[in-house]
């Protein structure tokens, strides 16, 4: 998904990476948050400053 000129994706280990969407350069990445699932299920949403993603354990919220 593309958010305020930033590409942001999903690994299949499910870091989320926010990247260049001119040069698919990685700009800042967060790792999955200990005890927590690594997967996620529903596409990444942007709100508040924030990336929403939805894991089977529920929802986290990550901070770019």
């Amino acid at each position: 998904m593309v958010a305020n000129g930033v590409l942001y994706t999903a690994t299949n280990t499910g870091v989320l990476v926010a990247r260049n969407p001119a040069t698919g350069a990685a700009v800042w990445s967060d790792s999955t948050i200990p005890g927590r699932s690594t997967s996620i299920y529903q596409s990444l949403v942007v709100a508040n400053g924030a990336v929403y993603a939805a894991r089977n354990s529920g929802v986290t919220a990550h901070h770019p």
